[in-house]
């Protein structure tokens, strides 16, 4: 065996030969994960998009128990009446939270999330007219 044969041997590949260089490889796998990237930024936007709408489709049903409490008894229940009013605040807000309801006098309530970290969707009533808010943190 002539030493050009070993040495071309002992490098692997010949120059006639073709393959992806390093170069190649590192642009390919930039590519790969800037989509990677922003295919997560969108999911966890859906995500919290999702989670928001579950928290309003809960607190509307839940608005509408209390607005009939109010048209029924002409108040509000108390944080102890809630059953009556068929309202189960003891499942977990979309975040993992618990639900966090207040009164303030007969004529007004508060119903809101405490998990979320970025927004708190809340139910307010006033007078037997609830209303369904998203806030910001």
């Amino acid at each position: 065996m002539s030493f050009y044969k070993l040495c071309r041997s002992l490098r692997g590949k010949g120059r006639d030969e073709r393959g992806f260089t390093m170069v190649e490889m590192m642009v390919v796998l930039i590519v790969i994960a800037v989509l990677i990237a922003g295919g997560i930024w969108l999911y966890l936007g859906y995500v919290e998009k999702a989670r928001i709408t579950k928290a309003e489709s809960f607190l509307t049903t839940a608005a509408g128990a209390l607005d009939a409490y109010y048209a029924q008894y002409g108040k509000y229940p108390s944080g102890n009446d809630l059953d009556t009013a068929g309202v189960d605040i003891s499942v977990k807000d979309p975040w993992g939270g618990d639900y966090k309801y207040t009164t303030s006098g007969d004529d007004n309530y508060t119903l809101a999330t405490t998990g979320g970290t970025k927004v708190v969707v809340k139910a307010t009533g006033n007078n037997g007219k609830s209303e369904i808010t998203v806030v910001k943190k």
